[in-house]
């Protein structure tokens, strides 16, 4: 699994590509909080497959673990991400 880290507007993420590998075991609460320990983040972001409405999905978890529903400095990482990956808007 190749880790990455973005920084946006003064907060750091971890990010991961979960499109076509399991990124379960890197999502649970102890795992979480070992990566931003390790990488000195704000929070972990997981990139998953699109569909027909939408060009890709985000899973947010704060350094702590927790679950979030959204971060609006990791929406501009994991939108660089998406665009480094190749993932163009479909419209």
């Amino acid at each position: 699994m190749n880790i990455y880290k973005y920084s946006g507007a003064g907060n750091d993420f971890v990010l991961l590509d979960g499109r076509t590998e399991d990124c379960s075991a890197y999502t649970r609460e102890q795992a979480v909080v070992g990566l931003c320990s390790e990488y000195s983040t704000d929070g972990l972001m997981v990139l998953g497959a699109g569909d027909e409405k939408v060009d890709f999905t985000m899973d947010y978890y704060n350094s702590d673990g927790s679950g979030g529903m959204m971060c609006g400095n990791g929406g501009r990482c994991i939108a660089a991400f998406a665009d480094y990956l190749g993932i163009a808007p479909s419209h």
